[in-house]
């Protein structure tokens, strides 16, 4: 797989097609300008200069009184009723990855991502919210390390998110 790299108006987007049409809106209109404009950071997997895989991160406060459910105990050690984070926006594959482990590999170069962003900012770890909740179902829901701590919000401590990099860098 190729390492993702920034959004730039070089690479061909028209063509990516995923199963979520407002990933699809995304990436083909508004990706490059919020990465330009730095309202989010977009990273895309490239094939022959065509994005067939990408993700977004932006720093984000997730404020307390929006989780419903039982709020855990790491995030409660903050003293605002806001949380720092990193959040992930969007993470797609295009249609004709799939079954080829692209999910995972994008979770974990934004894990990565966050990892290095903790080293310059302040924040409690990485939030996902995913657009449709069957997929949800079927690939979050099922990665051991992601904490469901609402509906539509999973998180990863960065007390986990420094294991998973450092175990990965050594072996």
């Amino acid at each position: 797989m190729n390492s993702p790299v920034y959004i730039d108006k070089e690479q061909c987007r028209t063509d990516f097609e995923c199963e979520e049409s407002e990933l699809n809106d995304f990436i083909k209109k508004y990706a490059r300008q919020n990465h330009t404009n730095n309202i989010s950071k977009t990273y895309v997997v490239l094939d022959n200069n065509k994005v067939v895989a990408y993700y977004t991160l932006v720093y984000e406060n997730i404020e307390l009184k929006d989780i419903s459910n039982e709020i855990p105990s790491d995030l409660m050690q903050n003293r605002k009723d806001k949380i720092p984070c990193v959040l992930l926006g969007m993470l797609a594959r295009d249609k004709k990855l799939k079954g080829q482990d692209y999910g995972m590999y994008l979770l974990y170069e934004a894990i990565k991502k966050t990892y290095e962003a903790s080293q310059i900012a302040g924040i409690k770890g990485l939030f996902l919210t995913p657009i449709n909740e069957r997929v949800a179902k079927k690939f979050y829901d099922k990665i051991e390390f992601l904490q469901k701590i609402d509906e539509r919000l999973y998180y990863i401590p960065i007390a986990t998110i420094r294991a998973l990099v450092k175990e990965t860098e050594i072996g």
